[in-house]
């Protein structure tokens, strides 16, 4: 069976976290996954969409040692423009 193959792309705001400066700063990162699906592999998360964003939101705090309400998701669009990238 043919293989499909697709990117899940999130992009973040991480706020007050000492990667990006301590208190008051404002940082940027995104996670790209790719992943591939089938006839027989069409699931690519184990739960939701939403699960596994939240899953990324907790462990993306935990490794900028900030809280999860220090993170957002932002579009693509909103990470370019105040990333520069």
């Amino acid at each position: 069976m043919k293989e499909l193959k697709l990117r899940v792309l999130l992009c973040f705001q991480i706020n007050d976290s000492e990667v990006f400066g301590g208190v008051g700063s404002v940082g940027y990162m995104q996670q790209a996954v790719d992943f591939a699906v089938t006839d027989e592999k069409r699931q690519i998360f184990k739960h939701s969409a939403y699960d596994y964003t939240k899953n990324a939101i907790t462990s993306l705090a935990a490794w900028c040692g900030v809280g999860e309400e220090s993170v957002r998701t932002i579009s693509a669009e909103e990470y370019k423009a105040k990333a520069g990238k």
